[in-house]
Parts: structure tokens; C-alpha cells; sequence
């Protein structure tokens, strides 16, 4: 395992996945959930596929590839490209295993940068094929809610840094695809209270929100955190239904497929489009406050 660290954060990482899987404030607060009762990962990293494709395949020039849901980053083996005292750099390069899976050279590159109270991560994308490759790319942390042993995942609230009007992109539950058109969830609302009925129908899919970051903050006592993904248009909130305790957010540049897509992946909505040697960032922060 891997540690960058400061006199308030200690962030812990594996080489597998790139994964963050601890993140502690000084006082040993834990604020990432891993733990295998509940979900398999803690922050996996979504590439070159978020959420599911139609029939779990990617199809480009006329080839089928079998495509799992999120795409096989967060289950691949990274190398440590750097290590500083605040910064740390893991690389994934494309292989014939990544080339059977998504048909493109490419380097994905994963940064995390810890300073002060809050932990960036980067994710830098380049295309090292000869044509345009396109992919999804974003995040998937899951949160401990409640944080503190005195409360409940009801104490807590979702605060926008502005009030929004919140349409929702609803998921089919069976399939995991994505359906038009959006629904209403809120409106004209800077607040989402947490119960976990909201998450029946699968995660809550926002796209283009006008806030720049969110904060999941307590009813019972003051430790927060504001999660910024300005830069990503799409955010995810995620937890199951039942009684597990966390939260997932979800910051995302693509989403899954729509009901009925069968075209090329290049002709994917919202996918990222990447020239010959061109690269491209994206980049979330997570403060603990």
C-alpha cells in the first residue's frame, strides 16, 4: 500500500485499480466505506465505460467487444509513474488484454494531489492510436454515512452551492441502461435530506448542474465534506436500499448506454473525443471540512 499524508489527511492507495481506499482526517476519522458487506470496491475508477452498455458490448468498425459494467480500469494492475510528498501518479498503458476489450492504444493516467484539507484527483486521458478514440471516464467513491457512531444515515443531507433544478436521468433497474426523457426530481431545491427510498429506482442522475460542488454534511455534528465536480457534467449519487451505511458520489464525463443504442461507440452520446495524441483532464476534489 501507498500513503500520501499531511498534518490533517492520511490517504491510503493500491496499486490495483489506482483505488483509493482510506481517506483519515487528524483526528482518525474514517471517511471512505470498504468494507466487502456492503459493496466490493471503495473509489474505483469508471474507463473506458461508465454504467452498462447495451448488451455489455462495445461495437466499433463492425467489431463486437464484451464490455462489463464500468469498464475493466478499476479491476487492472497500475504502475507508479511518481511519487512526491503530496503528490502520487499511477499510469495504466493499453496491452493486448485492454486491446481486446476496447480497441485503442491509450495511457490513462491517475494523480492524486493532497493539500491542506482536500484530496484532488486527476484523471488525464491521452489517445496514442492513429485514429479518434472515444471513452467515458469519472469516479465512483463511496462514503461512510453516518461517519460518527452516534448517528443515522437520515441525519444527513446532500447541500448544493446553489438551488437547482434537479431532473433526474432515469435508470431501468433491470438492465442498469438509461431512459428518456428526464423526470423531475426537485425543483427549485439546494437540499436533498438522505432516506434510503430515494435509491429504489437505482442511483440519482443529475446532468449539467449549475453548482460547482456539493457538500454531505450532518444534522449532529459539524464534520463535512464538499465534494467539487464542476468539471465532469454528469453527477451520479449512489448507496443500495437496505441498510448499508454509505453513500456513493459520482462525478462522470459519459454515462451508460440509452435504451436501444446499437451504434458505433464513436457515435455515443456524450462520450469524450480524443484526436491522434491529443489528451484531455478531468479532475474532482474531495475536502474534508
Amino acid at each position: 500500500m501507498l500513503e500520501l499524508k499531511n498534518e490533517h489527511l492520511t490517504a491510503t492507495f493500491l496499486t490495483s485499480g489506482a483505488e483509493l481506499i482510506s481517506l483519515k482526517d487528524s483526528k482518525g476519522t474514517e471517511y471512505l466505506m470498504r468494507d466487502e458487506r456492503y459493496w466490493g470496491y471503495t473509489a474505483p475508477h469508471l474507463f473506458p465505460v461508465i454504467g452498462m452498455l447495451q448488451d455489455s458490448t462495445l461495437r466499433h468498425e463492425g467489431r463486437n467487444y464484451t464490455q462489463k459494467r464500468h469498464g475493466f480500469a478499476r479491476n487492472m494492475e497500475f504502475q507508479v509513474a511518481s511519487q512526491k510528498e503530496d503528490t502520487l501518479v499511477f499510469d495504466l498503458l493499453s496491452s493486448e488484454k485492454t486491446k481486446s476489450l476496447y480497441p485503442f492504444d491509450f495511457l490513462f493516467r491517475v494523480i492524486y494531489t493532497l493539500k491542506n484539507t482536500a484530496l484532488t484527483i486527476s484523471y488525464q486521458v491521452e489517445n496514442r492510436s492513429s485514429e479518434v478514440m472515444p471513452y467515458s471516464v469519472g469516479a465512483h467513491p463511496a462514503f461512510w454515512v453516518p461517519f460518527q457512531k452516534d448517528e443515522e444515515f437520515t441525519d444527513y443531507a446532500l447541500v448544493f452551492e446553489k438551488e437547482e433544478h434537479l431532473e433526474r436521468v432515469p435508470i431501468n433497474i433491470e438492465t442498469g441502461l438509461l431512459k428518456k426523457p428526464k423526470t423531475l426530481f426537485m425543483e427549485k431545491a439546494s437540499r436533498i435530506p438522505l432516506q434510503k427510498s430515494l435509491f429504489k429506482e437505482d442511483a440519482l442522475i443529475f446532468q449539467n448542474l449549475e453548482s460547482s460542488y456539493v457538500t454531505l454534511e450532518s444534522s449532529k455534528n459539524e464534520g463535512t465534506v464538499r465534494f467539487h465536480f464542476k468539471e465532469f457534467p454528469f453527477l451520479g449519487i449512489w448507496t443500495t436500499d437496505d441498510d448499508a451505511p454509505f453513500l456513493c458520489l459520482e462525478p462522470w464525463a459519459g454515462h451508460a448506454d440509452y435504451e436501444g443504442f446499437q451504434g458505433d461507440y464513436l457515435e455515443k452520446e456524450d462520450n469524450v473525443l480524443l484526436n491522434q495524441n491529443e489528451s484531455r483532464t478531468f479532475s474532482y476534489t474531495i475536502e474534508i471540512r
